[in-house]
C-alpha cells in the first residue's frame, strides 16, 4: 500500500522518538489492519463479479440447451454461449456477430444504454421531452435581455454577432435509468442491464425518480429497524432528517 494511503503514519511518528517499541507495534498493527481491509475489499469485488457471472450463466436470454453452462463448458462443447448452435472454424464463444450483439445489448451497460436510447427515440418516457429541446433560450451577453434580444433585432442581422450574441442556453439532456436500482452492484456486465429493465428519462425526471427510489429504501430500512408499518414516505423522511 502506498504512503499516500497510510493515514496512520503521523500517529506512529509521534511515538517514534519517545517509545520506538510502541511505535513499531502500532505500525505492525496498522499494516495488518490495512492488509485485512484489502482482502475484504478484494473478496467483495470477487463476490459481485461472481454473482453477476452466475446470473448470466442462468440468464433467460440463453437457449435452454446451454442455460446453466459456463463459458468454459460451452467452449469445451464447441457450442455458442447464447444460442447453443455449433461453433464453426476458429470461433470460440459466439456463432455469429448477430448473436454477440443480441447478448451484449442486454448485458453490457454501454451497449444496452445506447440501444435503449434508440428504442425510445431519445425521448423521456415520463414528460415526453426530446433530446435537444430548449429549456431556457438563454440571454444576450451584451445587455442581459432574454433571447431573442430586442436591441439586436432592431439593429438587423449583423447584430447577432459581437457584442449581441446568445449565451446560457439550456437544452434537454437524456439519460438512461434502471427501473430496479443497482444499489452498489456497479455497471459491469450483468443481467441488471436487460433492456426491459431500462428506461429513458430526462435529467430532471431522472433525479426525481432516483430520489423516490432512495426514499423507498429509507422507508424499508425504517420498517425493518423499528418494526412498524410505514406507509407515508414523507413522514419517514422527517424522522430520518
Amino acid at each position: 500500500m502506498g504512503n499516500q494511503e497510510e493515514w496512520w503514519r503521523p500517529l506512529v511518528e509521534q511515538h517514534r522518538l519517545d517509545d520506538p517499541l510502541r511505535a513499531r507495534r502500532l505500525e505492525d498493527q496498522y499494516r495488518r489492519a490495512d492488509k485485512a481491509r484489502e482482502k475484504r475489499e478484494a473478496r467483495r469485488i470477487d463476490d459481485v463479479f461472481s454473482r453477476a457471472q452466475i446470473e448470466m450463466d442462468a440468464c433467460e436470454f440463453r437457449a435452454g440447451s446451454v442455460r446453466g453452462l459456463t463459458e468454459g463448458e460451452c467452449q469445451a462443447l464447441r457450442v455458442c454461449y447464447r444460442c447453443g448452435e455449433p461453433l464453426q472454424g476458429a470461433k470460440r464463444k459466439w456463432c455469429s456477430r448477430a448473436c454477440e450483439e443480441a447478448w451484449w445489448t442486454n448485458h453490457a451497460w454501454a451497449w444496452a444504454s445506447s440501444a435503449v436510447r434508440q428504442r425510445d427515440d431519445h425521448t423521456c418516457v415520463r414528460c415526453g421531452r426530446h433530446r435537444g429541446d430548449v429549456i431556457d433560450p438563454g440571454y444576450c451577453r451584451q445587455d442581459g435581455h432574454a433571447w431573442p434580444c430586442p436591441d439586436a433585432e432592431r439593429m438587423g442581422p449583423t447584430a447577432y454577432t459581437w457584442p449581441h450574441y446568445r449565451i446560457g442556453t439550456r437544452a434537454v439532456e437524456i439519460e438512461v435509468n434502471h427501473r430496479e436500482p443497482l444499489v452498489g452492484r456497479g455497471y459491469h456486465a450483468g443481467c441488471v442491464h436487460h433492456q426491459d429493465g431500462l428506461e429513458v428519462l430526462c435529467h430532471e425526471c431522472h433525479v426525481e425518480e432516483t430520489n423516490r427510489q432512495a426514499a423507498e429504501r429509507r422507508a424499508a430500512a425504517l420498517r425493518g429497524q423499528y418494526g412498524r408499518r410505514a406507509t407515508d414516505v414523507q413522514q419517514l423522511e422527517l424522522v430520518v432528517g
